[in-house]
């Protein structure tokens, strides 16, 4: 009997650990860059800060079909600003640029993956490292509720929401998450917000 029960279990551990080893394999995961800062405990989440405007993001590796990622934007400076969330884009490893998804297939996603959510910890991090509270200030929601693609984030707020692209990781080692037209509201003036996320393979 313990000849047949240790090649056995020996098995079951050999898988488990196998598992284990690949379970982040092929996974997307935020680069510290120049204007960007990774979070100190979640990982893969990155972060940057201009003219007091900070946007945060962060790779939802859990949905396969597509590359999906979560935006946080939090305004700490005393104007409003405006985002269009169409506007974000995904670069390949080749420079080509690509747009999301089309609204009835994130639908089906949606429907698919109905508790998606950052990394753990995440929103935290972000939060934490620029001396703020996550209560602080309420989600922002559009000033017109027919108008769903572009919004105001008030002074002291933040907002949050996920955007999908067609699976270019399968085949791109590195990506890179643009997040244009994220204008001061006194000025105009246009924030450009670049974030590069590196495929995991071991």
């Amino acid at each position: 009997m313990k000849q047949i029960i240790v090649p056995i279990c020996a098995c079951v551990c050999a898988a488990l650990f196998a598992g284990c080893g690949g379970l982040y394999s092929g996974h997307l995961f935020g680069v510290e860059g120049p204007e960007t800062s990774a979070t100190p405990n979640s990982k893969g989440g990155v972060y940057s800060v201009k003219n007091s405007i900070g946007v945060a993001a962060a790779a939802v590796n859990e949905v396969k079909e597509a590359d999906a990622f979560y935006i946080l934007i939090f305004n700490e400076s005393p104007i409003y600003i405006e985002y269009d969330r169409d506007a974000v884009t995904l670069l390949d490893q080749d420079g080509k640029e690509h747009k999301q998804l089309s609204r009835s297939r994130v639908r089906q996603l949606r429907r698919r993956y109905k508790t998606l959510r950052p990394p753990i910890g995440f929103r935290g991090d972000v939060f934490s490292e620029r001396g703020l509270r996550l209560d602080r200030g309420d989600r922002v929601s559009p000033l017109n509720p027919a108008d769903v693609l572009s919004s105001k984030v008030m002074p002291k707020s933040r907002f949050e929401f996920f955007v999908f692209f067609p699976r270019k990781s399968a085949k791109s080692d590195v990506l890179h998450l643009k997040i244009p037209q994220v204008i001061m509201g006194d000025s105009g003036d246009e924030l450009v917000y670049i974030f590069r996320f590196e495929k995991q393979t071991e």
